[in-house]
């Protein structure tokens, strides 16, 4: 590549990356939109503390909304509600929330967070966890930001916000 070439890519960059939201949280992370901060989640998450220091326990307790128990009683669904010992660890990367970690619930030991690498599946057991339930997690070590567990019991997908400090 010439010299004129490498500077106008340089200045294409440059120029592309202006427009950005803000950093935050792991390398490539951006902040959430509002609309992703104040979305509807199908699963009552609540993990304390939160804000919450990274590489540290913390609870994450789920339940349903009061919206799902009604919804799963009018269509004469089972009242129980199952799931397994994996959540995820999700950064927003400009256009939608990606896998950064798995978390492993300290149901029957220490809690644990995996690493997501690409081209790697990792497999947590669906053990039978019924909802409401608390369990402790280990936060993952991961620069301060706006970070997302999401979760998924009996085909129920929900989520909380996590803010690291």
């Amino acid at each position: 590549m010439t010299r004129r070439g490498r500077l106008a890519a340089v200045v294409v960059l440059i120029g592309a990356c202006g427009t950005d939201p803000q950093p935050t949280g792991n390398t490539g992370c951006l902040e959430p939109p509002a609309s992703e901060l104040s979305a509807e989640s199908r699963l009552v998450l609540a993990l304390d503390p939160n804000p919450t220091p990274a590489g540290q326990e913390a609870t994450l307790s789920l339940s349903l909304t009061e919206a799902e128990i009604t919804r799963r009683i009018a269509e004469g669904l089972p009242a129980d509600v199952v799931g397994g010992a994996g959540a995820a660890w999700q950064c927003w990367d400009g256009s939608r929330w990606v896998d950064t970690h798995q978390i492993v619930r300290g149901f029957a030991g220490e809690p644990r967070t995996l690493a997501v690498a690409p081209g790697q599946t990792t497999t947590i057991p669906a053990i039978g966890l019924r909802l409401p339930n608390s369990y402790q997690i280990l936060i993952p070590d991961v620069p301060p930001g706006l970070y997302r567990i999401e979760d998924t019991m009996t085909g129920i997908s929900g989520f909380v916000i996590v803010e690291v400090r």
